[in-house]
């Protein structure tokens, strides 16, 4: 059995990043790989418990902004206690400290992964630390992979070699399921509207404030259209406060994070991505899995269309995206889950590629 460390920029939240880890964590053969975990201190994760109660660990670092040496210090000692064969960070630009810091560990596999196609900072102190950290991944690396060819272009250059991994996940869960759709639009109240759900943290990258001024253009719509935000983070109360201040409380509907998102992938009609950047979604191909109409921001790569059911749409103007919204088809996929499944991103394929990857780097 060999031993890997997966790193992680924050706690383990619902997010895409840490659905990809939780994903492969899941599915990859724990007798032949075992995976632990290092996460930023200060805030419990939604998958804390579950990584716990399979026997793995987690380690936790301060945050490094604020305590760049005892951060190092903790990596340092946890990777020389653990022995890891491979330490696999997913932390983007942030990628280059910790692999510097697993060389001189003597990590032998030290694998660099690009979940985005933009710093997810505007804090121009951080950017200039991400600057230099992301110049410590030519002399650390081992390997190079991405979520996608735009994620790898970004971190590494468009002219290095990388390793796209799909953000596969289990086809089986975001399946169409009428039954589940029927009782989760009875308990919200929604049988007779047009619901646009978005599934993803408030942040500056996710851009939810662009679908309040989309809701106010749709808000005397004979179609009742009903916006369903899933989700939390720090800007949350910022597109709380401007559905107050357009007066559509009645029209939107905040959801917490929740570890059961397939019940509101069934309860949509139409599922919606403004993204200012992204790497590839792991939300969208869930999404795309349900069957579900997508329109997503033009910033958003195009490889994460999948189906036929994916439009892309500038978001320099929400009158675009109205007029799209009030002449939308909303009927669903048939045979969604194959079509994603046929795209390489099911999980047990991912998962059982990844495990042998690990395994034959180690040269086990």
């Amino acid at each position: 059995m060999i031993k890997v460390l997966y790193v992680n920029g924050g706690p383990m939240r619902r997010g895409g990043i840490e659905s990809f880890m939780m994903n492969n964590f899941r599915n990859i053969d724990s007798r032949k790989v075992h995976i632990d975990f290092a996460v930023r201190d200060g805030e419990d994760g939604a998958y804390d418990s579950e990584i716990l109660n399979s026997g793995s660990q987690i380690i936790t670092l301060p945050l490094r902004s604020r305590h760049p040496v005892r951060y190092v210090r903790i990596l340092a000692k946890a990777l020389k206690d653990g022995k890891y064969e491979v330490v696999h960070s997913q932390m983007d630009a942030m990628n280059g400290l910790v692999l510097f810091v697993a060389k001189l560990c003597r990590v032998p596999i030290r694998i660099s992964h690009s979940h985005n196609t933009s710093a997810l900072t505007r804090n121009p102190i951080k950017r200039v630390a991400q600057s230099i950290s992301k110049t410590l991944i030519n002399i650390s690396a081992t390997d190079l992979m991405a979520c996608s060819h735009a994620a790898g272009e970004w971190l590494y250059g468009k002219s290095c070699n990388f390793q796209v991994i799909p953000n596969a996940i289990d086809t089986s869960r975001f399946t169409f399921n009428n039954a589940l759709r029927t009782r989760t639009r009875i308990h919200e109240n929604l049988e007779d509207s047009t619901v646009i759900g978005c599934i993803g943290r408030f942040d500056y990258q996710k851009n939810q404030e662009f679908l309040i001024h989309v809701m106010n253009g749709l808000r005397d719509n004979p179609r009742n259209f009903k916006l369903v935000l899933v989700g939390d983070g720090k800007d949350k109360s910022t597109v709380q406060a401007m559905v107050e201040q357009f007066d559509l409380q009645d029209v939107v509907l905040f959801v917490k994070s929740t570890s059961k998102v397939e019940n509101w992938y069934n309860a949509f009609d139409i599922f919606v991505m403004p993204s200012r950047f992204e790497g590839l979604s792991v939300a969208a191909i869930e999404a795309q899995t349900n069957g579900l109409k997508c329109l997503f921001s033009d910033r958003v790569s195009d490889e994460v269309r999948i189906t036929k059911q994916v439009s892309f749409l500038p978001i320099d103007d929400p009158a675009n995206w109205v007029s799209r919204l009030e002449t939308c088809d909303t009927r669903r996929l048939q045979d969604a889950e194959r079509i994603v499944g046929a795209a390489g991103y099911s999980i047990e394929q991912e998962a059982s590629m990844l495990e042998r990857y690990y395994l034959s780097r180690a040269k086990f």
